[in-house]
């Protein structure tokens, strides 16, 4: 019995293709909550078996139809009455006017949407298609949108598209969940929760890990500053809330001990560019568990550029990497700019 029971999606889609437009019709069912009470009101089936004759006292209405959208056990009995109904028969399946939105990197859910409803609107007030919807893909989750799609909530589906697998949203979205379907979100999102809590500690503590081992391997290393009340009085600056100047000079520093340490190794004792090409990328690698970004990185190459005692070496090598040859300023990786030095030291 449970198999065959429709859910209540279905029998809003029933009822979508069967009741004429008005209060009495399709345009309560929108008016009404989305629960078992609105559909038995309006006597739409329960049960699957129960579909082939309500399709046959109940045909298509609408001169146009699409298939687009409605559940498949519902398309399937639809389609029986095919060959069955005459007044079926005359419906021209298929007619809806499909536009293709589409999408480029950087594009916002919300603005996709906003185009895709004034894309379907435009279309059936100037040009009269009625039946125009609108299409997107959005980070693999096909987008569905009618004159009648509520964004708010084709938003909200897509928010919860992934969690729950959904495939495509709209264009038909609903006030609020099933309560089956509210609790199946509740569990998935505690599952994710969970799980990214245990990924978390699992990542903090290998980045604790790999700290202690670099700490260590360069405990007895200090770094080798030109000028050190300079250095001082700029680290002492950056006083941020977020720690992201400090994060930049923690990351200096590491950097500029670790090569110092390969450079005594090795019995280096100048190093140009040559050096620099074969160690300073390796010692970087080492410091992964910083977690920086591009600018922070390329900050950090200024930093040492202007107070550690091999910085001029470290700054042609960096240019270098990113095809800059000559200047005086530092690539900043995440501009691809060359920026004027920003020391204010003696």
């Amino acid at each position: 019995m449970k198999k065959n029971k429709l859910t209540l999606i279905e029998r809003r889609d029933v009822a979508k293709l069967t009741l004429p437009t008005g209060l009495k019709g399709w345009t309560g069912i929108l008016k009404g909550t989305h629960k078992k009470e609105t559909y038995d009101n309006f006597n739409i089936p329960t049960l699957e078996s129960e579909l082939p004759e309500y399709f046959k006292t109940h045909p298509i209405k609408g001169k146009y139809f699409s298939l687009e959208g409605i559940s498949p056990r519902v398309v399937k009995h639809f389609k029986n009455q095919l060959e069955q109904n005459l007044k079926v028969k005359k419906i021209v399946v298929n007619a809806t006017q499909t536009v293709k939105i589409t999408t480029y990197c950087g594009d916002d859910i919300h603005r996709v949407a906003e185009k895709a409803k004034e894309t379907v609107l435009y279309r059936n007030k100037i040009l009269h298609l009625d039946c125009t919807i609108a299409v997107f893909d959005f980070n693999d989750i096909k987008c569905v949108v009618d004159k009648d799609t509520n964004l708010d909530w084709l938003i909200r589906d897509y928010m919860n598209a992934h969690i729950m697998k959904w495939k495509q949203i709209g264009p038909l979205c609903l006030e609020a969940y099933e309560p089956e379907v509210l609790a199946e979100l509740e569990r998935r999102e505690k599952a994710r929760e969970e799980r990214q809590q245990i990924e978390s500690a699992a990542y903090r503590a290998r980045e604790d890990t790999e700290r202690k081992l670099f700490e260590e391997k360069i405990k007895s290393i200090e770094m080798e500053i030109i000028d050190q009340e300079g250095y001082n009085n700029w680290k002492a600056n950056q006083k941020d809330d977020s720690g992201y100047g400090l994060a930049i000079f923690e990351y200096a520093e590491f950097w500029a001990k670790r090569m110092q340490k390969e450079f005594a190794d090795r019995n280096i004792e100048n190093p140009d560019i040559a050096r620099m090409v074969a160690h300073a990328d390796n010692c970087a690698n080492e410091l992964n568990f910083l977690g920086i970004t591009g600018f922070m990185y390329g900050a950090a190459v200024a930093t040492l550029a202007k107070c550690w005692k091999h910085g001029e070496a470290l700054r042609k090598w960096h240019n270098k990497e990113w095809g800059v040859v000559g200047g005086d300023g530092v690539v900043n990786p995440a501009m691809f700019t060359i920026n004027p030095p920003i020391f204010t030291g003696k």
